[in-house]
């Protein structure tokens, strides 16, 4: 009984001392680039429906993200050239993203 108790003691300090920190989406995006089989090279972002990090001893030791791939947007085309290769990265040919999109490429 006395080392169930020193066990819970000693490892359930462990897990309270862990903090948990919510990511603020509103101000969060990953930042993509993508390079063709020729010199082009596009960039742009992508937002996060929701994410978590948890911290222990200042050190990041578990995170949940998750991605809102309908949220794509290309950042260095404009016009008819970004709506095409959004369109592009949102069909079949890549990540499959409902409704579906024709690449148009």
């Amino acid at each position: 009984m006395l080392k169930s108790i020193l066990f819970l003691f000693c490892f359930g300090t462990l897990f309270l001392s862990a903090q948990k920190t919510t990511l603020n989406i509103d101000n969060s995006s990953i930042k993509w680039t993508g390079k063709q089989i020729t010199t082009k090279t596009h960039y742009g972002s992508l937002k996060f429906k929701s994410g978590n990090v948890i911290f222990k001893n200042g050190l990041i030791i578990e995170g949940k993200f998750i991605v809102d791939m309908t949220s794509l947007l290309d950042e260095d085309l404009q016009g008819n050239y970004k709506e095409k290769l959004e369109n592009h990265l949102k069909s079949d040919d890549f990540f499959s993203l409902k409704p579906p999109y024709t690449s148009g490429l």
